[in-house]
């Protein structure tokens, strides 16, 4: 057949193979507002047939159909291949399996951390992104690309790129949470990024052939900080009177009266949601006045001493006896968290959150006694550094100039050191 009696739409074009020889083969090129096609084909009737169904409605249909179920298999195809190399979650759950499975959890905190370890891997594996794969000229056909979904923890551990992490940085920071319906705070994703990356610290541990030329810190390096901006801008809200009336009131009428003791025993004595929730019987001492704290964040002990709000609190849920080793509250941190959010968006007090009954005790309690006597303050609250202490929740700025600045810091500009000194005795308050 000539070029002449080509049916129009089809055109007869010289194709060069593979092995230099060449061949003739039939091009359909459409261009249209609702259709777009340009393929070779080898057989005449085939590009007739095409063409044909390019004009209808059904036809346009197949056509896509057939190209999706290529592209289908050219997805399910490349995620096997990355499945028969290693993968990111091959060796994630080595990681797992050798280094921290095996943490010894003598502590609810060390709980905590091993279930916020876990977590994040196992967010990152199944967090979906999309990549462009190119799909090569073959069976006649034009080259296309088409964007693929394909989870982190699919991708071969050695192919992964700074893009990748931006991509997974970018599909978390659009994540909304379940149970709040807001989005995932930034500060979240640069923890869980700084999980990722001790993990990828670890790999040289574990297979050192493999990865002893393997930059990890490049590939955290180039990862594109600016959508992680601002994440870490300090929290300075206070509870005010209002707040505190509205919040005192509607816990009164609360149905489970061990959701008001944790707060109140938050707001009395200063001490962080995980103490309070993992709080033992025999750690109370109200003969000394005082709750003998073992697991804390600092992993430190520490006493929290009680005011008389705090001892009348403590009487009221806490009748058994103070050799007891079994926990105070039924509460888990999970239940509680998940119940004070709740509370809180019944009454119009989301703007409220755990850490602020500390952050308002020390507060409050910084000016009723004064900065001048921050040590006191901190060994009161059983807060470990009393200089932190100061920066964190005064508005002064600390200064070392004045006699009683040295006094405080014991002429070492730190007040730590004169806080090893200072021993309240609890026989006489």
């Amino acid at each position: 057949m000539t070029v002449s009696t080509l049916p129009r739409g089809i055109q007869l074009v010289q194709w060069k193979n593979q092995d230099k020889s060449k061949s003739i083969k039939y091009r359909v090129r459409i261009i249209r507002k609702d259709f777009n096609a340009d393929k070779l084909f080898d057989d005449l009737n085939e590009a007739k047939e095409f063409l044909f169904n390019s004009k209808t409605k059904q036809g346009i249909q197949s056509i896509e159909l057939a190209r999706e179920e290529l592209i289908a298999k050219e997805s399910a195809k490349l995620i096997r291949q990355y499945f028969e190399k290693r993968t990111i979650e091959h060796y994630s759950k080595v990681y797992v399996s050798d280094y921290i499975d095996t943490i010894i959890i003598d502590t609810p905190m060390r709980q905590k951390t091993v279930y916020t370890i876990k977590s994040a891997i196992k967010t990152f594996n199944n967090t979906e992104i999309t990549i462009t794969k190119d799909y090569p000229k073959s069976n006649g056909e034009f080259g296309f690309s088409a964007d693929i979904d394909i989870k982190m923890g699919d991708i071969n551990i050695l192919d992964l790129t700074h893009i990748h992490l931006d991509k997974y940085i970018d599909k978390r920071l659009k994540t909304v949470r379940r149970g709040t319906g807001t989005l995932i705070k930034k500060s979240s994703v640069i923890a869980e990024v700084s999980l990722i990356k001790q993990f990828f610290s670890m790999l040289k541990k574990i297979d050192y052939d493999k990865f002893n030329k393997f930059d990890y810190t490049s590939l955290f390096n180039n990862i594109d900080r600016k959508p992680l901006r601002h994440a870490h801008e300090k929290r300075e809200f206070i509870i005010q009177n209002d707040d505190e009336k509205n919040l005192l009131e509607a816990i009164e009428k609360y149905s489970n009266p061990e959701l008001r003791w944790v707060i109140l025993l938050s707001l009395y004595t200063g001490m962080r949601n995980s103490e309070v929730l993992t709080l033992k019987h025999n750690q109370i001492k109200l003969e000394q006045n005082f709750i003998a704290l073992t697991h804390t964040k600092s992993r430190r002990p520490r006493k929290v001493y009680l005011t008389q709000q705090a001892r009348e609190l403590i009487k009221e849920f806490s009748n058994e006896d103070y050799s007891s080793d079994k926990n105070v509250f039924k509460y888990k941190l999970g239940g509680f968290e998940g119940a004070f959010r709740r509370f809180r968006k019944i009454h119009h007090l989301e703007h409220i959150r755990t850490h602020d009954f500390r952050r308002t005790l020390i507060s409050s309690m910084l000016k009723k006694i004064g900065e001048s006597n921050s040590i006191l303050v901190s060994e009161i609250l059983g807060i470990p550094n009393a200089q932190n202490m100061l920066k964190q929740y005064s508005n002064e700025e600390v200064k070392f100039d004045t006699q009683s600045d040295l006094q405080k810091s014991v002429g070492h500009g730190d007040l730590n050191i004169t806080k090893k000194y200072t021993v309240i005795n609890s026989s006489e308050q």
